[in-house]
């Protein structure tokens, strides 16, 4: 790795409100535009699954592969930023999931895009999503000082949830009086608008944090060895991390057990509620509202109850929302399932987030966050995989799954979540 020289972190850096940031701001509205892309395409996708095979197998088989991808692509885009700094990976990454989103929105309204088109396109676009994410993910502590990060993960939490609300609303009205296919063209502008924003911020190309100097030119060529060597560093730093095993232990238990809700969610909408898209995108609006309220709420709870009873809370939310979509019999049974999960996933969310990035610090925090969103989104995969198969071959199987995975939630929750206290305090005297 590259040899770097910290600098003092000022003051106004800790006091300056964060709206009032030039270069979070700009980072912010970035990730913003990406993530209002994201929430639309995240409902419009399955609508046009169902649209054109009318299959739950499909839904989950197209959800999965969405997945998958991060496994590999989490790990060496981490490393990549680790070692060069996110900039590069930001422009280029965001530039070809517009591109791949424009492909794909043109062959929809044109009425070409299958099963097998949409597979290969999820997979390239799930690529460069992962990277992207790591991405975005290491940009915050570089970009905000230690302090502040439970703060700025709030922040953008708030913006994100507010995406939620607004993202599956317009999923709804474009897929529900139309193909598909402008949807799908709303996420590849919001690329484009995130790349727009991104590319000012030059401060990114640093291999670490605010102040820090590096000798290694930004787009010198990483040798594969080096960067295989990196990813090694990387798994052994997040294993000998014991809150970060802690953390990918409950993160990929939820995801598997979640993996198939929302797709569940929109299949019994459609299929057994007869719930028009419109009617889809505004219980997914709905639910966004109440997860904007919690992520509002959530500087206030960190401050009082800490990372890991803030993350057993998320948890607890997560294996309501299973219980209560083992039963989905009515559009307010669904409704509370989707408001549980979404309200859930943001408070895991966001302490998880700030949890891993204070554990792991500037130069470790792009790998760390690749291999555990890598581990968390393979689960997801198997999960929806699973749960698709199960509603294929039974009607009561995915019932069933479910409501075993609000039990497997739970006790996830009681048997870990005092083991992450204990390693928090052990490290809490060692990490600045």
């Amino acid at each position: 790795m590259t040899h770097v020289e910290h600098a003092h972190t000022g003051a106004d850096e800790v006091t300056t409100p964060l709206r009032r940031h030039g270069s979070f701001v700009r980072f912010w509205i970035a990730q913003t535009s990406s993530q209002l892309g994201d929430e639309v395409y995240t409902v419009a996708l399955p609508l046009v699954v169902y649209a054109v095979t009318g299959s739950a197998g499909a839904m989950s088989l197209i959800f999965g592969l969405s997945m998958v991808p991060h496994v590999v692509a989490g790990l060496f885009g981490g490393a990549l930023t680790d070692r060069q700094g996110p900039y590069t990976l930001l422009v280029a990454t965001s530039l070809l999931a517009g591109t791949l989103m424009t492909t794909l929105a043109a062959l929809v309204s044109t009425g070409r895009a299958g099963v097998p088109v949409m597979a290969v396109i999820t997979v390239a676009l799930a690529c460069a999503a992962s990277t992207l994410l790591s991405a975005y993910e290491s940009a915050i502590p570089r970009l905000i000082p230690a302090p502040r990060l439970l703060e700025a993960n709030s922040r953008l939490e708030s913006t994100r949830t507010l995406c939620t609300v607004l993202g599956p609303s317009l999923a709804g009205f474009l897929t529900g009086f139309g193909n598909g296919g402008p949807a799908i063209a709303l996420n590849a502008l919001s690329f484009f608008v995130a790349t727009l924003m991104i590319v000012p911020l030059r401060t990114l190309k640093g291999a670490e944090g605010p102040g820090t100097v590096t000798a290694t030119p930004v787009n010198t060529p990483v040798p594969a060895r080096e960067l295989w060597a990196d990813v090694r560093d990387g798994l052994a730093q997040a294993w000998h991390r014991r809150p970060v095993r802690i953390g990918i232990l409950l993160s990929s238990g939820a995801n598997l057990c979640t993996g198939s809700l929302d797709i569940y969610a929109i299949f019994s909408l459609r299929h057994n509620l007869h719930a028009s898209a419109v009617v889809v995108g505004l219980l997914f609006t709905g639910s966004g509202l109440f997860a904007m309220l919690a992520a509002t709420l959530l500087p206030r709870l960190g401050k009082h109850v800490g990372y890991a009873p803030g993350m057993g809370l998320g948890l607890a939310g997560l294996g309501s929302a299973c219980a209560l979509m083992a039963f989905p019999s009515h559009l307010v049974v669904v409704a509370l399932a989707l408001m549980a999960n979404t309200c859930g996933t943001v408070i895991f969310n966001v302490q998880w987030r700030a949890m891993r990035q204070h554990v792991a610090g500037p130069a470790l925090v792009g790998r760390i966050s690749g291999i555990c969103r890598g581990i968390a989104f393979a689960a997801a995969a198997i999960g929806a995989w699973v749960g698709g198969l199960l509603a294929t071959l039974s009607g009561n199987g995915s019932r069933l799954y479910l409501l075993s995975g609000a039990v497997f939630v739970a006790a996830l929750t009681l048997c870990a979540l005092s083991f992450l206290r204990r390693s928090l305090r052990s490290v809490a005297t060692a990490v600045p």
